[in-house]
């Protein structure tokens, strides 16, 4: 089993959010992101520290939005922009052991219509999630910014 890196593909903010992601991801999603506390030797003390792997594991009925707010407004949220959001139906994980990729189907709904639903690999979900776009199973480019009627 390879070393678990010490190099995060996310830091999270003293709100719970990860830092500079397209969309809304609370540390909920640490497990779904592998970044894990793993025991390490430093000064010859056993201490915990965060880690990463490769084994990304997104579930069905992760439900993410990309607006921060609704998370604390409830159901009196109202969007100042336009609310995207991206919810598994299903998924297999990762794994690094076997090298197989996994695969997440999730639908994008637009201000709770649904736009689109598409599949991708776990980690192409991860960074559809960080960047706001990625590339489906099927080749086809998926772009947050720009989804129809936008």
């Amino acid at each position: 089993m390879a070393e678990r890196s010490t190099n995060l593909i996310a830091e999270f903010n003293k709100n719970g959010f990860a830092r500079g992601w397209y969309m809304a991801v609370k540390t909920c999603f640490r497990d779904a992101l592998d970044i894990r506390l793993t025991n390490r030797i430093i000064g010859g003390q056993t201490q915990q520290i965060w880690t990463q792997g490769n084994e990304f594991y997104f579930k069905t009925g992760d439900t993410l939005h990309n607006s921060r707010q609704i998370y604390s407004a409830g159901s009196k949220f109202e969007t100042e922009g336009q609310l995207i959001t991206v919810q598994v139906s299903s998924a297999l994980p990762a794994n690094g052991g076997t090298n197989y990729p996994g695969q997440v189907n999730f639908t994008i709904y637009l201000q709770y219509s649904m736009i689109m639903s598409r599949s991708c690999t776990q980690a192409e979900f991860v960074k559809l999630l960080k960047n706001g776009h990625c590339i489906s199973s099927d080749g086809d480019i998926i772009n947050l910014q720009a989804l129809p009627g936008r």
